[in-house]
């Protein structure tokens, strides 16, 4: 779930997915950071090949 965002404050992610990256962010030590694809999107292949959503940003990067 997101929280909508109050004056300037980053989006808050809340449930149990967020609560399980928060433990093993703290237990193993590593800071992270949620990205969305600009389009939404979690990705699909196009007739052309190419990949769209958080799939085609990992492949053209």
């Amino acid at each position: 779930m997101v929280s909508e965002n109050v004056l300037g404050k980053p989006k808050k992610y809340q449930g149990f997915s967020i609560d399980v990256l928060d433990a093993l962010a703290n237990y193993l030590g590593f800071k992270y950071e949620i990205y969305v694809a600009p389009d939404h999107k979690y990705g699909s292949q196009q007739t052309d090949g190419t990949w769209n959503g958080l799939i085609g940003e990992l492949v053209f990067k």
